[in-house]
């Protein structure tokens, strides 16, 4: 059975919030070199 995603246990949300940090930072860096390469 899948976890729903409505229930986190709490050890399972520092990870989630640093996973979703690093995402954001991801994006934003991609988009960056997109632009630049863009131009």
């Amino acid at each position: 059975m899948k976890p729903k995603k409505s229930a986190r246990t709490p050890r399972e949300t520092p990870g989630t919030t640093e996973n979703r940090l690093r995402h954001v930072l991801f994006l934003h860096r991609v988009s960056r070199v997109l632009s630049s390469r863009g131009q």
